[in-house]
């Protein structure tokens, strides 16, 4: 059970990171079509 927690803990973290990032791109494009 412990092992299957770190996996689940670290699949969470990676999927904030790709979301953050998703969302950055997003602003960034955002920002340059609007000037």
């Amino acid at each position: 059970m412990p092992i299957y927690e770190i996996i689940k803990c670290k699949s969470e973290s990676k999927f904030i990171e790709l979301h953050f990032i998703v969302h950055s791109i997003y602003f960034v494009f955002y920002f340059i079509f609007e000037y």
